[in-house]
């Protein structure tokens, strides 16, 4: 597994995301999946955040519809959210893709 490195632009969407992340979970916003506002990409990676009550979804795949590694999704989650503590990520390992859940005030 190799580090992924983020381009200037890929860190700028980032943290824009988790910025509209924040104001939602604050307003009690429904995040939609359908949402543009809330999908980005890491190199050959995409991402999208989803959330309602007080779970949040962030869904990994690569761009280019190849398996991809839970290893590989977890660094995507990691450059998303570096100070989110690893315990309080639950992985539903996929095939094509890998999801992740956790509760939105562990952003806060």
């Amino acid at each position: 597994m190799r580090k992924i490195e983020a381009t200037a632009a890929e860190i700028a969407v980032r943290d824009q995301i988790i910025s509209e992340l924040l104001s939602c979970i604050e307003s009690n916003s429904r995040i939609p999946m359908s949402d543009p506002r809330f999908a980005g990409s890491l190199g050959s990676f995409f991402y999208f955040f989803e959330g309602e009550d007080d779970l949040l979804h962030l869904g990994v795949s690569r761009s280019d519809g190849a398996p991809l590694a839970v290893e590989d999704a977890q660094q995507v989650a990691l450059f998303l959210m570096p100070d989110l503590p690893p315990g309080v990520l639950w992985v539903k390992p996929g095939t094509y893709s890998q999801h992740f859940y956790f509760g939105h005030d562990e952003l806060l």
